[in-house]
C-alpha cells in the first residue's frame, strides 16, 4: 500500500483506494499443501493474471478474472483478496467485506488480507473499532517491518477516528519510527 500522509482527527472524505504490488502475496506452504489438486505453477497463473490487469486497473476485466479463479479454485485465498481489492477500487465496499472474511477465513494468518480489510473498516465503512483488532492481530502475527507499520499507521487513523488522539499520536510515531 502506498504511504499515506497523517490524517487529521476528523474522517477523510473519501481517501483514494487502497493500492498495493501486486507481487506482495507470500507463497503460502501450508496452503498449498493442504490442496495438492491445483499446482503452484497453476495457483501463480491466476494471480498473475489478475495482478495484471488491477496494474492496468482494467477491474471488470480483473473481477471477471478472479471469479473465474474463485469457481475453478474456491479456497484460492489470495483470489479472494484480490476480489475485495478490486471491488474497493470499483467503490463497491460493501461488497469487498465478505471477500476479505474470505480470505482470511481460508487463511487466518493471511497478514495481506487482514490490512486490506482493516483499511476497508477505517477509510469506508467506519468500523474502527474492528479495524484496530484486526491491526493487533497484524501485529502479533508478522515480523515484517513494513507490516507492523502498516498495522500501526491503520490503527492510528482508527483511533483519531474514535477520537483517542494519544493512542493515535503512539501509533503514528511507532509507524514511522
Amino acid at each position: 500500500p502506498v504511504a499515506r500522509s497523517f490524517v487529521t482527527p476528523t474522517r477523510p472524505a473519501r481517501p483514494p483506494p487502497p493500492v498495493r504490488p501486486t507481487a506482495r502475496f507470500p507463497p503460502s506452504r501450508a496452503l498449498l499443501d493442504s490442496r495438492p489438486h491445483m499446482s503452484s505453477d497453476e495457483r501463480e497463473s491466476w494471480l498473475q493474471r489478475i495482478g495484471e490487469l488491477v496494474d492496468r486497473a482494467a477491474y471488470r476485466q480483473a473481477l471477471k478474472v478472479c471469479d473465474q479463479a474463485l469457481v475453478a479454485h474456491p479456497d484460492l485465498a489470495e483470489a479472494h483478496d484480490f476480489r475485495g481489492l478490486i471491488l474497493c477500487r470499483m467503490g463497491r465496499y460493501g461488497e469487498a467485506l465478505p471477500s476479505y472474511d474470505n480470505a482470511i477465513r481460508l487463511e487466518p494468518e493471511f497478514v495481506t488480507a487482514l490490512l486490506d480489510k482493516a483499511e476497508l473498516l477505517v477509510f469506508y465503512l467506519n468500523e474502527d473499532e474492528e479495524a484496530v483488532a484486526l491491526t493487533d492481530r497484524v501485529l502479533r502475527l508478522s515480523s515484517n517491518e513494513l507490516d507492523a507499520a502498516h498495522a500501526h499507521h491503520l490503527k492510528g487513523i482508527a483511533y483519531a477516528n474514535l477520537g483517542l488522539h494519544e493512542e493515535a499520536l503512539r501509533n503514528f510515531e511507532v509507524a514511522i519510527s
